[in-house]
C-alpha cells in the first residue's frame, strides 16, 4: 500500500471567501450563503420587511472587510445603483459586528447564519436575499492529502454534491 509522505496533511478547510489560484490546492464549491441585516430592536428598520439599499445607506454600516466575499457582494449591489454606503467599521468577525450594533454604532450586514443567532440579544434579524446575490463557500485541501472516510462523510453531510467518487476524481 505504500507510505503516506511525511509532508502530507490530513486536513481540509471550509472557507466563505474567494480562494486565490494555487497549483497545490484543490478547491471545490461547498455551498451558497447569503447576507442578513441585524439592527437593534428599537431601530427604524426593525419593522421594515424588505429594506432597500437606499434605506440601508442612510445609516452607518458595520460589515465585513473590503475584499471579502460578503463585502464584495455588498459593494457590487450598492455600486449598480450608484449608492455610496457609509461603512462605519469593517471586520472579519460577525460576532464583533453584532456587538457593535448592540452598542448602537450602526446597522450590521453579516452572513444569514450569523444574523439568525441573535436570540435574547436585543437585535432584530432582517433577510436581505432580495438585495444581495448569494456568495460561495469552498472546500480546500492539498493535492497531496489523503482524505479519510470520516472526512468524506463529514463533507457529504453539508455538501451532498461532493461525493467520494467526485472528490477522488478531482
Amino acid at each position: 500500500f505504500g507510505q503516506v509522505p511525511s509532508n502530507s496533511i490530513s486536513t481540509f478547510s471550509i472557507v466563505a471567501h474567494d480562494v486565490g489560484a494555487d497549483n497545490d490546492l484543490i478547491v471545490l464549491p461547498a455551498y451558497l450563503w447569503t447576507l442578513g441585516l441585524v439592527v437593534p430592536d428599537e431601530h427604524p428598520l426593525a419593522h421594515v420587511r424588505k429594506p432597500t439599499l437606499k434605506q440601508l445607506a442612510e445609516y452607518p454600516i458595520l460589515s465585513y472587510e473590503p475584499g471579502s466575499t460578503g463585502r464584495r457582494t455588498q459593494d457590487e449591489a450598492f455600486g449598480r445603483l450608484g449608492i455610496s454606503p457609509n461603512y462605519f467599521m469593517t471586520v472579519m468577525d460577525a460576532d464583533v459586528i453584532k456587538r457593535y450594533v448592540q452598542l448602537g454604532f450602526g446597522i450590521g450586514i453579516v452572513s444569514t447564519l450569523a444574523a439568525r443567532d441573535i436570540e435574547n440579544t436585543g437585535l432584530t434579524y432582517i433577510n436581505l436575499d432580495h438585495l444581495f446575490e448569494p456568495s460561495s463557500a469552498w472546500i480546500c485541501f492539498s493535492k497531496d492529502i489523503l482524505l479519510q472516510n470520516y472526512m468524506y462523510d463529514f463533507l457529504l453531510s453539508f455538501s451532498p454534491h461532493l461525493t467520494k467518487i467526485l472528490m477522488e476524481s478531482v
